[in-house]
C-alpha cells in the first residue's frame, strides 16, 4: 500500500503520523511525507530581492527540509520505503497537484479541532483533501491518548464504495483486541405517526431483512481480522447522526464510510452524510473512495 502523508508540524500532523504508526496493515507500507512550504526558492531572481529576504527564505525552506527529515526518520520505523516531498505555494493546491500525480492509495492528513463545536471548523486544507483526492483518505483525530485502533464502526450501505472498505478492511493483520460494528441503517420518514422506508420497495421489516442479510455476508469477510464482528441494523431518518451516536457509544477510534463520489462534482458534494460524519466525528474518519473507471 502506498500512504501519502501530509504534514505541517502542528500537533494535529503528529498525530496522524501516530496514528499511521500504530496502524493495522498487514506489511510495511510505502510512504511519500509532503509539506508544502510558503516561501519558494528565489535565488534566481536574487537581482530583485534583497539579500535579507532571500536569508528569511532560505531558513524558511531550511526549516522545512529539517522537519520532513525529522518525520521520515520516525516512520522509517513502520514504513518502507520513506520518501519525501517538499512543495511550494498553496498547501491545498499544491497537496492536491502531488496526489493526483501520485496516485496513492491512502492520503492522510490530520484534522485540526477536537471539540463539538470545533469540530465543525475542520481545517480547510483537510476538507479540501477529503472533498478532491482521488483515492481514500483517513482524516485522522484519535481520541485523547489512544492511537491503537480496538473499536471501529463500519457504516455498510452495500455500495460499490461500501464493499471497497469491507476488502480494504479485510486485508488488515489480524487482531485479538480489535471489534468491529458492522453497522446498517435504513433510513425511514414518519408519516402521520408511522414510521415508513425512505427507499427501498419493500415495507420496513422487509428492509431490515435484507439489511440484515448483507451484514451478516460482511461479518463474514471480517471474522478473520478481529475478535469480534457485530452486525446490527437500525431504523433512522438520520443516517449521519445514527453513525456518530453508533462510535461515541462504542467509543471508537476508527469510522470507516464509503464515498459514493465518481466525478470531481461529485466529490465536491462529498455527499451529506460523509461530509457530516467528517465534521463531527468523534475519532478519525477513514473514507473509502471507488475510482472511476477512467481514472
Amino acid at each position: 500500500m502506498h500512504v501519502f502523508l501530509a504534514t505541517d508540524g502542528s500537533p494535529f500532523s503528529l498525530s496522524a503520523e501516530q496514528l499511521l504508526a500504530e496502524f493495522p496493515f498487514a506489511r510495511k507500507p510505502r510512504l511519500t511525507i509532503a509539506h508544502v512550504c510558503p516561501a519558494a526558492d528565489l535565488h534566481a531572481l536574487e537581482a530583485a530581492v534583497t539579500s535579507p529576504v532571500t536569508a528569511l527564505l532560505d531558513r524558511c525552506r531550511k526549516d522545512a527540509a529539517e522537519l520532513l527529515e525529522q518525520t521520515a526518520q520516525r516512520c522509517r520505523a513502520w514504513a518502507d520505503p520513506v520518501e519525501t516531498q517538499l512543495l511550494d505555494g498553496h498547501p491545498a493546491n499544491e497537496l492536491l497537484k502531488t496526489i493526483d500525480a501520485l496516485r496513492p492509495d491512502l492520503v492522510t492528513v490530520g484534522a485540526r479541532g477536537l471539540g463539538a463545536v470545533r469540530r465543525m471548523l475542520l481545517g480547510s486544507v483537510s476538507e479540501r483533501l477529503a472533498k478532491y483526492s482521488p483515492c481514500s483518505v483517513l482524516v485522522a483525530q484519535p481520541p485523547a491518548g489512544r492511537t491503537t485502533i480496538r473499536q471501529m464502526v463500519l457504516a455498510y450501505d452495500g455500495s460499490p464504495a461500501a464493499d471497497a472498505a469491507v476488502n480494504r478492511l479485510a486485508q488488515f493483520a489480524p487482531s485479538n483486541d480489535r471489534a468491529i460494528l458492522v453497522l446498517g441503517i435504513v433510513e425511514t420518514v414518519r408519516v402521520y405517526g408511522t414510521e415508513m422506508v425512505l427507499e427501498g420497495m419493500g415495507g420496513l421489516e422487509q428492509e431490515r431483512l435484507r439489511a440484515r442479510e448483507r451484514l451478516e455476508r460482511v461479518v463474514q469477510r471480517l471474522l478473520p481480522t478481529a475478535r469480534q464482528v457485530t452486525p446490527e441494523v437500525r431504523t433512522a431518518p438520520d443516517v449521519a447522526g445514527t453513525i456518530l451516536d453508533a462510535a461515541e457509544e462504542r467509543r471508537a477510534e476508527l469510522i470507516v464510510v464509503g464515498s459514493r463520489g465518481k466525478s470531481a462534482w461529485e466529490r465536491f458534494l462529498l455527499g451529506s452524510v460523509t461530509l457530516r460524519v467528517l465534521h463531527h466525528a468523534p475519532c478519525s474518519v477513514w473514507i473509502e473512495r471507488v475510482p472511476p473507471a477512467s481514472e
